[in-house]
């Protein structure tokens, strides 16, 4: 554990870096690998809008040094209540994550979706080349498809809850709701532990957090197959991408009415108890 007055982020031509004082007057250089959301923590601090903390170096097993600085800066966020905004977000594999933009009268402002089909696409084409590495034996290739896997997955992840917050905040004040993941998925062909639903979770979160957007977890039960619309619950209401409803007929892509339904919860839960009496 390093504190922070043995340690010195600064900017230079390549980046970042730090001084650290391991041993007095005999500092060490390291060079940062920024990725997208460090980048802008590091800016807050060389900008002198952030503090940082205690750090610890972390060297693993292949030999990679990390550097774990809690940095933080005060935030006004708003409180879930008095906002009547809500910005719903549904997250799939075929669609990233749909979100909606609902108004405290339930009229929808916006919709923004982001496509999955890349990010799967690559997905698979790793796992068949580190099939094909473990076949002969090359754990050094297995080591770099995993990594490679690891690096496009922060940054499809960084881009997507970027783009998420940033809707909130065009609409703020706002508040962003997301589905509760407990025992979530645990029959879909990839399990949750494979495909990121958790960390693009997290990132959104901790990227709201930045920007002063409370963020809620709500239950996820029958919002993919809930009419948005009527209320009416029916699997038939639901084929893939499309969701047409059998009662009302209401028509429109899938994840984007699991959204919608995200961002009422209350109205869907409401519903879903009158049709169970």
């Amino acid at each position: 554990m390093i504190d922070n007055q043995q340690l010195t982020l600064v900017e230079n031509e390549r980046g970042y870096g730090v001084k650290v004082n391991f041993i007095p007057y005999n500092p060490e250089w390291f060079h940062i690998n920024t990725r997208s959301y460090t980048q802008e923590y590091l800016e807050r601090v060389v900008d002198g809008d952030a503090s940082y903390g205690t750090a610890e170096f972390r060297l693993t097993d292949d030999g990679d040094l990390f550097l774990h600085l809690p940095i933080s800066w005060e935030v006004e966020v708003y409180q879930p209540g008095d906002v009547q905004t809500t910005i719903g977000v549904d997250i799939g594999e075929n669609v990233i994550y749909a979100a909606a933009v609902v108004d405290g009268g339930g009229e929808v402002e916006a919709v923004e979706m982001e496509s999955g089909r890349e990010f799967r696409h690559y997905r698979e084409q790793l796992q068949q080349k580190r099939t094909e590495l473990m076949a002969n034996d090359d754990l050094g290739g297995v080591k770099a498809t995993r990594e490679d896997q690891e690096r496009y997955t922060e940054q499809v992840l960084d881009t997507a809850s970027k783009s998420v917050v940033e809707l909130a905040v065009n609409h703020a004040p706002s508040v962003i709701r997301l589905e509760e993941l407990t025992d979530y998925r645990k029959t879909a062909r990839d399990p949750i532990h494979d495909w990121p639903f958790a960390l693009l979770q997290e990132k959104i979160a901790y990227k709201a957090r930045a920007e002063g957007i409370p963020v809620e977890t709500v239950e996820a039960r029958n919002t993919s197959l809930t009419c948005r619309k009527c209320g009416c619950t029916n699997p038939q209401n639901r084929d893939g991408d499309e969701f047409d409803c059998v009662r009302c007929g209401y028509e429109v892509h899938a994840d984007v009415n699991a959204a919608i339904n995200i961002s009422q919860r209350e109205r869907l839960r409401d519903v879903q108890e009158t049709q169970e009496r």
